[in-house]
Formats: C-alpha cells, structure tokens, sequence
C-alpha cells in the first residue's frame, strides 16, 4: 500500500455496500454475495457489519478498489473490484444494494459482524449445507 507522507496512513479505497433483507433470507444473500466473491479472490471483501432496521436484515460489505494510484491508474486490480461492486448491484438488486458508510470499529453493527464471523467462519460460503446454514437472528448487538 501507498503510505501517505503527511500522516502515515495507508491511502486505499474502500467502498461499502449494504444489502438489506428479512431475517429468512439474510444468509441467503450472504451466500449470494460469498459467491460473487469467490469469482473474484484476488478482491479485497469483507463483512463490516451486521445490523437492523424495521424488521430487515442489513448486511455491510467493504470492497477494497486499491491504492489510490491504482485507482487513479485504472489497474486490472480495481477494474476487478469495480467488477464486484457492478455484479453486486445488478444480481442482487433484490436486496436493494446501497453504497453506505463504513461502519466505525467499536459500532454495534461492526461488533455483531465480527461475533458472526467469529461463530461461523464459513459464514458466506456457497457450499455451507441447508441444514446448517447461519442466521443473524442470534447475532447480538
């Protein structure tokens, strides 16, 4: 990574994503996003935040799209995550994906992400078996 000269700190770009669904569904568009994910591994993702709002499921996800050079210099690596983000929003438009803000570390929604995947490591694996799919719904927040 680029490090700034001013401060130090690592200058990338990252594009947050949330997906929005009912408890039901909200590990189905996980594995949803998992899958698009795994056509591009080399894509920096994560789950940054599991929270709610009116009885939805809303799930965060952080792209990376690259330095800010490699932004600025359209490199096959942030054309790549342009890629995802444009899958993303076209294939699940069911789960009306929305650019949002990136959930702070110590928020609720950061927290309940991080215990997810900490319960359920495969938590967004398109190979996980019906019978034992995750569900936010025991998500503390």
């Amino acid at each position: 990574m680029t490090r700034s000269p001013l401060i130090g700190l690592d200058r990338h770009v990252d594009v947050a994503l949330r997906l929005t669904t009912s408890p039901d569904n909200a590990a189905a568009a996980a594995r949803a996003m998992g899958a698009i994910l795994a056509e591009f591994p080399a894509v920096p993702a994560r789950l940054a935040g599991v929270g709610h709002r009116h009885g939805d499921v809303e799930l965060t996800f952080v792209v990376t799209l690259g330095s800010v050079e490699q932004v600025a210099q359209s490199s096959p690596d942030a054309r790549d995550a342009l890629a995802v983000l444009h899958r993303i929003t076209t294939l699940l438009s069911a789960y009306e994906p929305c650019f949002t803000t990136i959930p702070e570390r110590d928020s609720i929604e950061a927290r309940a992400a991080r215990q997810l995947l900490e319960r359920d490591d495969n938590w967004l694996s398109v190979q996980q078996d019906a019978d034992s799919q995750s569900t936010v719904s025991g998500v503390t927040s």
